[in-house]
């Protein structure tokens, strides 16, 4: 877990995690959880099928957050996923060690350990090992197949670094360039 504060989940309309962290309360992982009620609705965004998911985020705001050496691209999925490599390092296979995801996902991605709000949007927190994901309710499905979930994460080797706080900026910076629906 991070050192991050817990306290009751707030409203989007009640808080903006941009004026410092996010707190942040558990929450259980259960099966209601999959199609959430709290999903963003006041201010609801759209990733349309075909978006450049790699368009919501640029390398130099990348490296500044996490303070990598550089962000390199991989192949990206349009409207669903964008990877970056952050830095040289490589495992024995030759994949690297350190990155950030953006993901477009289903409403059944919404799981997640803790719960609190960053961007003014209802988002769920997963940490461990030097990874911070956040999930980010864009607004209700209008369809089981609908992508409403903003997924951010991000991965260091590091484990003596918190890499929540990087998450959380590079999380607000993708949210204020995701349209609106």
């Amino acid at each position: 877990m991070s050192a991050c504060t817990t306290s009751p989940p707030a409203s989007p309309a009640t808080l903006s995690s941009s004026s410092g962290p996010a707190p942040w309360v558990s929450v259980t992982q259960q099966a209601e959880t999959v199609r959430p009620d709290e999903l963003a609705t006041d201010r609801p965004n759209r990733i349309a099928a075909d978006a450049d998911v790699c368009a919501l985020l640029t390398e130099q705001e990348i490296t500044a957050a996490t303070g990598a050496p550089f962000a390199r691209t991989g192949r990206p999925l349009p409207g669903t996923l964008c990877l970056w490599q952050l830095g040289d390092a490589v495992d024995d296979r030759g994949t690297p060690t350190e990155t950030l995801t953006l993901t477009s996902a289903l409403p059944g991605g919404w799981l997640g350990e803790e719960q609190g709000v960053v961007g003014g949007y209802p988002t769920r927190r997963q940490v461990g090992d030097g990874l911070c994901t956040l999930k980010v309710g864009l607004r209700r499905p209008d369809a089981p197949t609908d992508k409403v979930v903003l997924t951010v994460g991000l991965h260091l080797t590091d484990k003596s670094v918190d890499p929540c706080p990087a998450t959380q900026t590079l999380a607000e910076t993708a949210l204020s360039r995701v349209p609106n629906a």
